[in-house]
């Protein structure tokens, strides 16, 4: 009963020590339909609760939802109406070290969406 009680903490501690180390702001470049853009992922975590946004370019960030970390695995979406159309991404990451390497699936007005350099992972680092 100990060892299993002791299993169990552990788990724990180590399933919030993962929450915490992909914690924080992250930069690099996206590719799109354009030239590449810079990009900023700020994640926060309060407790359980994990929130941010995301924000390339000069775009106004827009807030991350569903957020789910497992181990060195991310998932998160993020949601935009742009000219009338609302475009919704599903994310997928790993975190490596300093390094957090996302990918996404688009979905445009409920559709999805494979439009040019939508498909390059997106490489980005800790900022310091």
């Amino acid at each position: 009963m100990k060892r299993a009680f002791m299993f169990i903490l552990l788990a724990i501690v180590l399933s919030g020590n993962a929450v915490a180390q992909v914690a924080g702001k992250w930069v690099g470049e996206q590719a799109g339909p354009g030239p590449r853009e810079s990009v900023v992922l700020e994640i926060k975590v309060n407790g359980s609760n994990v929130t941010g946004t995301y924000a390339m370019g000069t775009n106004t960030p827009v807030p991350i939802a569903n957020t789910k970390i497992n181990g060195s695995k991310i998932t998160f979406t993020t949601g935009q109406d742009i000219r009338g159309n609302r475009i919704e991404q599903a994310w997928n990451g790993e975190l490596k070290g300093d390094e957090l390497i996302l990918t996404r699936m688009i979905q445009l007005n409920g559709r999805g969406y494979r439009g040019r350099g939508y498909d390059v992972p997106v490489k980005l680092t800790r900022a310091k």
